[in-house]
């Protein structure tokens, strides 16, 4: 049985991959189905669920030969004795570097471990990362990595509720476009939300980044010139001081990587 009644949102991943969102709830987008149909498509912009309270339970990866799968299980308050909703779900796709964001206001709470297995994506042809991000006072957000350019399919199931996300092969080829990222050193638990905390009163948008082992790094911007990134490195000395930034440069399909 399937239900969602949904509407997307691109999430500077913020906070997932990226990136850091505000907790308020965005207007508009388009509906997510509530059956699969092959709905498959190169981004996504999507906000569904009325849920609160929910737990994320646990999140599994499969391999479907076309299409590779990954599954986001919730278990519903206990005031539900039946849940027939999902918890309230944001997602977006973002660039540089491409990745999908899922931020998930209705989850107050994650299983550990929430993982099926310790390589979940260890045989996966298309994704090269998944990680959970630090809610930092804000929503549970989950980054997924594409290794190569990917189309998305999102749908949602019900008894137990389930986020499913179906990613194919995109025919189409990113555009050869660098950027160049302003940047820290790998960030460790408090470190992250103290990034976040940082940059808003430094005046800028911070975002947390993920490389594929799982290393969390933040980002003030991204620049089309690297005499821009140095000018605003030199901004913010006062955060540059503190989290030492770095400029490296960036493709739209490149995945960040641990410095040094």
């Amino acid at each position: 049985m399937r239900g969602f009644s949904w509407n997307i949102i691109a999430v500077s991943a913020a906070a997932i991959l990226a990136g850091h969102l505000a907790a308020a709830r965005p207007v508009g987008g388009d509906p997510l189905p509530t059956d699969k149909a092959d709905r498959y498509r190169d981004r996504i912009d999507m906000v569904g669920g009325t849920g609160d309270g929910y737990t994320l339970s646990q999140i599994r990866w499969g391999d479907h030969r076309s299409f590779e799968r990954v599954v986001l299980e919730f278990i519903a308050p206990e005031w539900e004795e039946r849940s027939r909703e999902v918890p309230r779900i944001l997602l977006a796709t973002r660039e540089y570097p491409s990745r999908l964001v899922i931020r998930i206001p209705g989850a107050t709470g994650i299983r550990d471990p929430v993982f099926s297995s310790e390589t979940p994506l260890a045989k996966s042809r298309m994704l090269s990362g998944m990680t959970v991000l630090e809610p930092c006072g804000g929503d549970q957000s989950l980054i997924l990595m594409p290794a190569r350019a990917l189309q998305y399919d999102v749908f949602t199931l019900l008894s137990p509720p389930r986020l499913v996300i179906d990613v194919r092969l995109s025919r189409g080829i990113p555009a050869e476009d660098e950027k160049f990222s302003l940047r820290t050193l790998p960030l460790f638990e408090e470190q992250q939300c103290l990034f976040l905390e940082a940059t808003h009163e430094s005046g800028v948008s911070g975002v947390l980044l993920t490389d594929v082992s799982g290393q969390v790094f933040g980002e003030v911007g991204l620049f089309d010139g690297y005499q821009e990134a140095w000018n605003m490195r030199d901004e913010l000395s006062a955060l540059n001081s503190r989290f030492s930034l770095v400029i490296k440069r960036r493709g739209i399909m490149e995945t960040p990587t641990a410095l040094p």
